[in-house]
């Protein structure tokens, strides 16, 4: 599975995907930060088990 690109909305750099299960309908990082968003797939909060993941290694 390859890597997914992140999104640029209005400038900034964003993921609307989780970086351990790839669910897909929430904004988890923004600007490089953590959005603090869990995910309703797997539980996971953006910037803790994640923290460091590169996207798409799931």
């Amino acid at each position: 599975m390859g890597t997914r690109p992140q999104t640029k909305v209005y400038g900034e750099s964003v993921e609307d995907f989780c970086r351990i299960c790839g669910f897909d309908k929430e904004r988890f990082w923004e600007d490089g930060w953590p959005t603090a968003a869990i995910c309703d797939s797997c539980g996971n909060e953006s910037g803790i088990a994640d923290f460091g993941a590169e996207p798409g290694s799931w």
